[in-house]
This record gives structure tokens, sequence and C-alpha cells, in this order.
């Protein structure tokens, strides 16, 4: 049976995901602008503008985050399924999405319809019914939420819009309802034929396809074309669009959706074009732009990007943020967010995943994509770009025009964790736990260019946090490059930072000092990668101790933002690194990545001080509600139980006179199926399971309040 995907399904995928928040980042500074305040202060609006509007250009969105967040947790935690319910999709977002932290925006019940669907999530009502119109009202349900976050199933269906269709609904309905719930699935039916087809009209026809024709949205599709027939000027059509459907509210499906139907009647051959009008024409700006950029850029892949139009990807450099309860996986590029999805999809149809470059991070495969690796500070001294050797292998190429001695060695550098302008308060929440973290080892393979007129030394370096925010840099291994050599450089990063997390990694180029001469030319990077067990201890900083009456004017520490918080409180000021509280329910610390698998972790002078049903250290964590962790229980036992979304499953336990406010050493190591719990070095629980392989580490705390010095994490030896 020949396979539904396309043959450029992974250059059109990638080309979706860059639309996406490509618009997401132009439309973002003026988000909810009246249309008049757009036009007088930043006129028509075809590039970028934020620094007009004195904003970041990468910045944490919502419409990023659950666009991407969600398809890929609900695979991971379902199954590869065409068929997942709204029930399963609920669950993924209780387990991903903390409250008034990652992912949405947080408004509060009855104003904010994601919330308003996520606590009737916590409150037992089911996927099906906890974003209906029955449930929240119309005016809560049929905000344009649903259709914003819906890319990414298109993206994991290209081509099968039937499936798109299926899944779109089952989405859709976690959080929306009414006429939300044909918009967004008329959005991705045509996000997943424009795979196979890049007519507007054809793809208007499939819409209607898999909505009702008495609905408002399909309405749109009808009504909209024929007023361009009469206006033929999009301004024109615009104002009817006002005239019918503003009064709706900011927020409303219609208006938005209407907005976006008509930047593809007008401008629907061009993703310059679409743009433009998408958000000059005010509304929800952002949305907007990323639901017509994702769509445009399948229609027309990275060449109706690239061409005809500004340099939208330059300033980008592939960067983006999920902001989830995945802490590993908050700072991301768009090439590697692209292979997922890509993966995805072969995985729903039963074909094997696909793997760059031996599955290397940074592999540079994907046209233009620099997957986050930043331009020299001299452009004229040395600039990067995507590039083919000579023997059509894409590579990351490194520039050289004049590098001697006595000039400022370049560098290029790509992040693993926060920037430090990330570090103050952001309309959107996220946390990141660095990807690289000491003891593990990073590989680059580099050579240099036949041409390249003389020998250049080539470093591994990385920039770490110092002092709250600032940044300093530590030099790796460094070796000589003669012209045409092609060489490798290890590095097992030490653990001698004081718990500062670890922000860029990259290379430093110079001329070696013993040869002299002037490099000019081309390095490649072939590829850069890490490996291996983490071997770190997670502490306060030094220099962040700090007393009571300083907090007000504190930046938020850098090295605590790397935690996924989901406690009540973390107490700042408490001589342990970490002392958290828990008004109700549990809650939890987490730090790490997915890809951790076997480790132990160890927490030093674990103290509870009250814990409803259970308080302790926690691995392989994959969400709030999926993870193994050894608890201290009420009337003196311990256990090593399984979060498994809402049940908790007690795989092994034992009578343990534990008491309150004193301090124990706990370690939990997990190797393949085997899980080991220890308090002050003795061995006193194993459990087998295997149905979480890998995942971050973490703290649990219930109803009450615990505190940890510091946390080692290490080999799973024992």
């Amino acid at each position: 049976m020949p396979s539904p995907l396309p043959s450029d399904h992974l250059e059109r995928v990638y080309a979706g995901v860059v639309g996406n928040v490509i618009g997401v980042y132009l439309g973002r500074p003026f988000e909810g602008w009246p249309r008049e305040a757009i036009l007088s202060e930043l006129g028509h609006v075809r590039y970028y503008v934020h620094e007009k509007c004195g904003a970041r250009l990468i910045v944490v969105d919502d419409d990023i985050s659950a666009t991407f967040m969600v398809p890929r947790a609900a695979f991971d935690e379902h199954g590869h399924r065409s068929d997942l319910t709204s029930d399963e999709i609920g669950s993924t977002l209780l387990n991903n999405a903390v409250e008034n932290g990652t992912t949405y925006w947080w408004g509060g019940r009855g104003l904010s319809t994601e919330h308003t669907a996520m606590l009737n999530l916590l409150g037992g009502i089911s996927g099906e019914h906890s974003g209906s119109v029955e449930t929240n009202g119309a005016i809560v349900a049929e905000q344009l939420g649903a259709q914003i976050f819906i890319d990414g199933w298109a993206l994991a269906t290209p081509a099968q819009p039937d499936v798109t269709a299926r899944l779109a609904t089952a989405a859709a309905k976690v959080t929306h309802g009414g006429e939300c719930i044909y918009a967004a699935v008329a959005w991705a039916v045509m996000e997943s034929e424009a795979f196979r087809s890049n007519d507007v009209k054809h793809l208007f026809s499939t819409a209607l396809k898999y909505i009702p024709s008495s609905s408002a949205i399909a309405r749109v599709y009808t009504e909209i074309p024929e007023w361009a027939d009469i206006d033929k000027d999009w301004e024109k059509t615009r104002q009817r669009i006002e005239d019918k459907y503003y009064g709706l509210g900011f927020g409303h499906i219609l208006p938005n959706h209407a907005i976006k139907v008509l930047a593809l009647v007008y401008g629907g051959q061009s993703f310059h074009e679409a743009l433009y009008i998408t958000v000059t024409s005010g509304m929800d700006t952002d949305s907007n732009g990323g639901n017509i950029g994702c769509l445009l850029g399948i229609m027309h892949g990275l060449a109706g990007i690239d061409q005809g139009g500004p340099n939208w990807r330059g300033p980008v450099s592939d960067r983006c943020f999920v902001s989830s309860a995945d802490p590993g996986y908050a700072v991301n590029d768009m090439a590697s967010i692209a292979y997922d999805f890509v993966n995805m999809g072969r995985k729903l149809v039963g074909e094997p995943s696909i793997v760059p470059k031996e599955g290397a991070k940074f592999h540079f495969t994907l046209p233009g994509s620099v997957q986050g690796f930043q331009q020299p500070k001299d452009p004229f001294l040395a600039n990067i770009e995507q590039a083919m050797d000579d023997g059509e292998t894409p590579h990351l190429a490194i520039r050289l025009r004049g590098l001697c001695l006595g000039v400022e060695s370049p560098e290029t550098l790509t992040t693993v964790s926060l920037e430090p302008e990330l570090s103050g308060k952001q309309h959107y929440s996220i946390f990141a736990s660095p990807t690289l973290s000491p003891g593990q080892t990073v590989k680059a393979y580099v050579k240099s260019c036949p041409k390249t007129t003389a020998a250049v030394t080539v470093q591994l370096i990385l920039k770490r946090i110092e002092k709250y925010i600032s940044l300093t840099t530590e030099h790796g291994p460094a070796l000589v490059l003669q012209p045409g050599n092609r060489q490798v450089i290890e590095w097992t990063i030490p653990d001698d930072y004081d718990g500062q997390p670890i922000q860029q990694i990259g290379l430093g180029l110079s001329v070696p000092a013993s040869e002299g001469g002037r490099a000019d030319g081309t390095i490649w990077l072939e590829s850069l990668d890490w490996s291996g067990t983490p071997s770190t201890t997670l502490v306060r900083p030094s220099d962040n101790i700090i007393s009571l009456p300083t907090l007000a004017s504190l930046t938020a520490a850098m090295w605590r933002l790397t935690w996924l918080n989901n406690v009540s409180s973390w107490i700042e000021y408490m001589p342990q690194s970490f002392f958290l509280t828990q008004r109700f329910g549990e809650g939890s610390l987490i730090y790490g990545s997915r890809e951790w698998h076997d480790y132990s972790v160890t927490a030093n002078e674990l103290t509870i001080n009250m814990s409803r049903t259970g308080s302790g250290l926690a691995v392989r964590v994959r969400g709030l509600n999926r993870w193994y962790a050894l608890l201290f229980q009420p009337k003196g036992k311990i256990a090593l139980v399984k979060a498994a979304d809402r049940r908790r499953d007690v795989l092994a336990s034992k009578t343990f006179k534990w008491s309150t406010h004193t301090a124990y050493q706990v370690e939990v190591s997990v190797q393949g199926a085997r899980l080991k719990g220890y308090v002050n070095n003795e061995l006193l629980l194993e459990a087998q399971d295997d149905t979480y392989k890998s995942g971050a580490i973490g703290m649990i705390v219930s109803e009450g309040s615990m505190s940890v010095d510091k946390i080692q994490v290490g080999k799973a030896e024992k």
C-alpha cells in the first residue's frame, strides 16, 4: 500500500513550523490593537515591528507553546493513534499545562476559555464536555483558541484530512465549543490538504466538507469570496467583515476566522501578501498570523517564505520556546520541532522515524536552518549560514574574512537555556532546564574547507550564568584545523559552576599563535551533540544567597527558572536551597529532560515538615501526573509510587518510622525497568516497572511543606 505521506513531507512540515512562528512573532507586538492604532503607529505591516513597539522579537507565546506541545505530548502519552479521544487529550493538558505557570493565558474562570476548561477538567468534567457551549456558555466557548492551537494536528497528519478532522475535533472539544470547533476543523483540514494542493478554492471546498453547511463558519467561506468579487479591494472587504463581525469582540472566533479567509482570498498565492493582510487587519494578530503563516508555509514551502519578500528567517535563526511541564523541551528550535512532527506522522502510518546524522541535536540538514546558532559579533570578520559542502552534505558554514592575530576571536553559539533577558516578568511564563548538563560529553565534528588560506584553531566554549543574570565564558578543548582537515572535538562538562545553569554552547575561532597568517575561507560545523548521564549538583548558587529585605528588588534568579515550579511557594530566603510549600493537593518542582534514562538522584537533608498524602523525591518525571517517586507517607510508611494521570499506584511499600522535621538522605535509582529506593544509604525498596523509560527528576509535596539542601544527579551504579 503506498504511503499517504507526500514526497516532500519533511520540508513542508518544516515550512509550516517556520511559517507559524514567523506569523506569531510578526503579530505579537501589537496584538489586540485597534486597527486605527495599527495604521497610525505602524502603518501597513509588511515586516517585523517589534523594535517600534519596544518589544523582543523572540518571545514566549501561547500560540506557539500549545500548538506544538499538545499533539507531541498526547501521542507520547496515549500512543500514536488516529483515534485519540477528548478525554485522553484532556488528561494530556492536565499533565502538561501548569495553572498560572505555563502554556496558556490564565485569565480566570469565565474570562480565559482555556483556564475555564482546565478548571472543569480538574473538577471531573470529561474532555468531551469541558469546553462545550452547554458547560461554559457561548461567549466563553466560542473564543478563538481552538483554531489557534490546531496547526500541530495538521502537521502530524499531512494529506489525510479525514484523520486530521477527527483529531482536530477531539482536541478542540476539550477547551472550546460551538462555532470554534468548526473553525478549528476547517483550518486543520485545509492545512492537511495543502500538502497536496495550493489552490485556495480547492482548500475552501475541502474545509466545507467537514463542517455543517448551516454553521456561521461555513457562511464565512462563501460570503467573503462573493464580497471580494464585488469589491476587488481587500480593505473594502475587510470593512465589510468589521461591520458584520468585529462587534462580537477581539477574541471571538468569527471575526478572526473571517480575517484569515480574507487573506487567503486576496493573498493566498503569496506568503508575504497573506501575512501582511492578516496582521494589518487587526484583532488577534499573533494568533491569526501564526495560523496563516503555517498554512501558507505548507502551501508554498520554504521557497514561498524565502523568495519574493523580506528576510523573515534571518533575525529568527530558528529560535522558539515551548512553555509546558516539560522543562527540557522549553528552549527549542524549529528544525527539531519539524523532525518531531514528521516522525509523529510517520509513526501514525506505520513508517519508521527518520534520524539525521545519527541523531545529532544540531545537524543543519534542513534548507536554511541554523538551529539557533547566532551570527558572530563582527559580520565583516565572520558570518554563518546553512550550506552544502563540496560533497553536497548540509552543514553550518562559518565564513571567515581576515581572521588573524590581534582581532577578537569570533564566536557562534546556540542557546541551551533561557536568556538572561527573560528573567523578568513575561506575559507568558516559562521554566526551562538546560538541555546540556555537567557530566555530559559534547561532541562536535568540524572541518576546514581545502581553500581556506590558513590554519584555524577551533575551540568548544560555553557561556553560563553568573551573579543572577550575567554571563561568563568557559573554554573547553581546542584543536588546530589545517585546510582540508576534518576532526572531532569532545568535552565532558565539569560540575564546577556553583549550581549556575549553562546558557549557550558553541565554537570560538582564532588563528594559532605559532602559525599566524590570515584565514579567509570556511570552517564547517558538521554536527554538534552531547550524550551521557548528567553528573551535577543542583543547589542554590553561592552568590544567590539573599536576605528577606532584598526580595522586593530582586530580579528572578536564573537558576530558579531552570526548575518547573508547580508548588504553592518556593521560599527563597530560607537557608535550604529548596523549601517548598503546597496549600492543597499535590505540587511538584521538576528539573531535567525526558532524554534522561538511567540515573541516580540523591536529595541531601530531605525534611518533611508536614504532608497529607506523601512527599518525597521523583524520577523519570514526564509531566505533573506521570512519574515514579519515593514518598514518605502517613502512618510511618515509605513507598515507591507510580503516578499515572489521576492514579497513584504503589509499586512497593514498607513500614519506616520516619519523623517530621528530621533530615534524611534519600536516593532513588533507575536502570531499565528496575527502581531502587534508599534512605540514609540503606536500600529499603525495590520495584519493577517499565511504563516510563526516561524523564526528569523532581520533588513532590502534598498539602504541607518540605525542604532539601541540595540534589545530586549521577550514574546509577548500585
